[in-house]
């Protein structure tokens, strides 16, 4: 008989650390990949849709990144810190779909631009400033957008974003400055004003 994640620990699943939950998920805790999969859900999406532009692929990735997890086909070495691990997995998976989509598209012979309509609605946005917010997100290089999404948004470390992000923590420092300017900026020439 498998033990329940929720009979191992206390009511409140912040309680235990993303390391600890996945112990117990390789111990054979089913529950403990759901408790996994909520905690991490809505970020990896936003992180994903970084790479890929589109929600709907973006909320696919991060279902075959925690399938990885189920199969075993990826495995957390122990070192470093679980979250930044898992934004790694769910990095190679976005990858591996964007050069997917390429050979697809050369095979096709069809140059496929990106879409310039308004963003797909999402409900992980709700209000008219955090609309503007994700729209003026998605201006921004990949790299500013992705260390924003992680230190701002997701609460990342630099150090944690740094892995994620295969950066240094200098590097980090410098495209989270970088990246609010940019930010600033952008909001500022959308017609908001960007100053608390």
């Amino acid at each position: 008989m498998m033990k329940s994640c929720q009979q191992n620990r206390p009511h409140d699943n912040m309680v235990l650390t993303d390391e600890s939950i996945y112990q117990q998920f390789l111990g054979g805790d089913r529950a403990a990949l759901r408790t996994l999969v909520e905690r991490h859900r809505e970020g990896l999406i936003l992180f994903v849709y970084g790479y890929v532009g589109n929600m709907d692929d973006a909320e696919d990735l991060q279902m075959e990144t925690f399938a990885a997890l189920l199969c075993g086909d990826a495995r957390f070495p122990g070192k470093g810190s679980f979250k930044a691990w898992l934004y790694g997995v769910a990095r190679n998976q976005a990858r591996i779909y964007l050069r997917r989509k390429a050979i697809h598209a050369r095979a096709m012979d069809k140059y496929r631009a990106a879409p310039q309509g308004d963003l797909p609605e999402i409900s992980l946005v709700h209000s008219e400033r955090n609309r503007l917010l994700y729209a003026a997100l998605s201006r921004l290089p990949r790299d500013y957008r992705q260390v924003l999404i992680l230190t701002e948004m997701d609460g990342m470390s630099a150090e944690e974003a740094g892995q994620a992000m295969h950066k240094t923590r200098a590097q980090v420092y410098h495209l989270v400055s970088r990246g609010k300017k940019a930010l600033r900026e952008t909001l500022e020439g959308m017609g908001y004003d960007a100053q608390p």
